[in-house]
């Protein structure tokens, strides 16, 4: 009965809800030029989309003669019903239901020069994994295949294997056609397999491009561009730089000849820090690090300054199990990674070589990590991991007061292992510029939404539900931009944003500014990031929906990065 229903839904309702919404909407387009010009050829081609963003260049592409492949399941014969109704014609069919016969026609119809439309990834997946299929096709017709990009401003997320996309009424959408794409005659089974893997990736990586023109838009609306280090006073503060980076040589300089004396822990020492004055990811970094030596049997215990915190000693945050200090005594981060962190000890302490000793005779830790150790010169290590901003890596270039280098960009060449983050608008010249200094392995991080989190962490938002949500956002943060960018491609809509300073304490007033904006707007939650959530006291924002961002940390190749640390590992202590 339920499918009775929906078929006569889509028979008479459907192709007219379609045509009314694509009157609502704002559709710019990209690159058309490339699709017109093969027309013009007399040739026929192949246009791609991913199943779940079908529904914009269908509505684009009514009533101007392409063939439409759909399969033959339910979910097919409902599409099927609404295309013909937009006048698209039909071709019926998949891989396992009459693949051999649809394949042939397909061909055919190619060859006299007819446009022909493919999800590469449907109709059943897996998502967003290109078949063979497509190119095997544009080998066998000799046509064109061009791929498009598609992406709506304002959207809902259905929660189906393909994370189908419904537009909503006038929304701004973006459809971008990319160059042409002809396939060899003598490609081998195994070359076409190799090529339909890079072109499925090509269009993932040109949907991000058009996500981030959106997010930029979105920048500019929100209006805030992040710390920068005005011109005029960056020159007046370079006398103090250079006494500055006296300093540090100097300091350099006193360890290097052993007049001060580094000293080393009894066991595997791991440090992670970065070039700049924060905003690179350190904590996310450290979290994901002592994670996956944790899913290897190591145990590992975290040695954190306690940067901002109010204790002076040398103490225990975390048990691995319980969390035995407050926030104001250890500093945001730290009580972050405590609360984040299974069985990992946190101890936090200006003296990082009196940290770890009370590691080892508390916990007996196979491997130390130093949070924010790079510049840390006190305490030897057996790893030196470097984090840079893959947009700004070197920040204006000056050392601090100037500029937000720490010390001098030729000290790269400590590092044993550069990772790469908020790589944006990371490019080849950043990598040569970090190759005049060292020749260490780099590895690129992106960071993803896990979920949203409140803030006592029992109650959940997953990334498909986000869609469509209107939030007041805060943060606390050295890099306000990124987590801006982060909440707008998670689909959530942000109504306003207030920023504090890093590392921020937050009090009764802060959060009844926060509150009112949220009184104000009709929002449907508040966000803000993990290492702000950490510091607000329960009863200031009770009973009202405070969220944090989960986030989560992928790196590329993360196999063989895993394999150098595991292999440092086992070189010095025999693990």
């Amino acid at each position: 009965m339920k499918d009775r229903i929906l078929l006569f839904l889509a028979d008479y309702l459907g192709s007219f809800l379609i045509r009314f919404l694509k009157f609502t909407l704002r559709i710019k387009l990209i690159g058309v030029d490339y699709l017109n010009a093969v027309k013009n050829s007399g040739k026929g081609c192949i246009l791609i989309f991913w199943h779940g963003e079908m529904m914009i260049p269908m509505m684009y592409h009514t009533d101007k003669g392409i063939y439409v492949l759909v399969s033959r399941h339910r979910d097919g014969e409902i599409i099927a019903r609404i295309l013909k109704g937009l006048g698209c014609n039909l071709i019926r069919g998949s891989s396992s239901k009459g693949g051999k016969k649809v394949f042939l026609e397909m061909v055919k119809l190619l060859k006299e020069n007819k446009v022909v439309a493919i999800t590469p990834d449907g109709p059943q997946g897996p998502y967003r994994k290109m078949k063979t299929g497509t190119v095997y096709l544009a080998q066998k017709s000799g046509c064109p295949i061009v791929p498009m990009f598609v992406y709506a401003k304002n959207k809902k997320v259905l929660k189906s294997w393909d994370k189908f996309i419904i537009v909503m009424p006038f929304s701004k959408c973006v459809i971008s056609y990319g160059e042409p794409i002809y396939i060899g005659e003598n490609l081998n089974k195994d070359e076409l397999e190799k090529f339909s893997k890079e072109l499925g990736n090509k269009i993932l990586f040109e949907n991000k491009k058009i996500e981030k023109y959106f997010t930029d838009e979105k920048m500019k609306i929100i209006g805030n561009q992040g710390v920068y280090f005005n011109k005029f006073v960056s020159i007046s503060l370079l006398p103090f730089s250079y006494i500055y980076r006296f300093i540090i040589l100097l300091r350099e300089s006193l360890y290097r000849k052993n007049i001060f004396k580094a000293r080393s822990l009894p066991k595997f020492v791991i440090s992670i820090g970065n070039l700049t004055l924060g905003g690179t990811g350190k904590t996310p970094v450290t979290i994901w690090i002592a994670d996956f030596l944790g899913k290897r049997g190591i145990k590992s215990a975290v040695l954190s300054r306690g940067f901002k915190g109010k204790s002076r000693k040398t103490r225990i945050i975390c048990d691995g199990v319980n969390i035995v200090g407050d926030v104001k005594e250890s500093g945001d981060e730290p009580m972050l990674m405590a609360k984040k962190l299974k069985d990992v000890p946190v101890i936090i302490g200006r003296k990082r070589y009196k940290s770890g000793i009370l590691a080892e005779k508390n916990f007996k830790s196979d491997v130390f990590i130093l949070d924010d150790g790079f510049q840390h010169l006190a305490l030897k290590r057996d790893l030196n991991i470097l984090l840079l901003n893959g947009n700004t890596p070197f920040g204006n270039g000056r050392i601090f007061p100037a500029g937000s280098l720490r010390e001098s960009i030729s000290n790269i060449s400590r590092a044993d292992i550069i990772i790469m983050t908020k790589i944006d608008n990371f490019s080849d010249e950043i990598t040569n510029e970090i190759r005049k200094y060292a020749q260490t392995p780099i590895f690129l991080m992106r960071y993803n939404v896990s979920c949203m989190r409140t803030l006592e962490g029992n109650g959940v938002i997953l990334p498909d539900e986000l869609s469509n949500l209107k939030s007041i956002v805060f943060s606390g943060i050295a890099d306000h931009n990124y987590f801006i960018k982060t909440v707008i491609n998670s689909g959530v809509e942000i109504l306003d944003y207030i920023k504090f300073s890093d590392h921020h304490n937050y009090k009764k007033r802060d959060i009844e500014k926060i509150i009112s904006s949220f009184r104000k707007s009709k929002a449907d939650l508040i966000l803000t990031t993990g290492k702000d959530a950490v510091k607000i006291n329960g009863s200031l924002w009770k009973p009202y929906p405070f969220y944090y961002v989960d986030i989560g940390v992928e790196i590329d190749d993360s196999e063989k990065f895993e394999k150098i640390v595991m292999d440092k590992i086992k070189e010095k202590t025999f693990l």
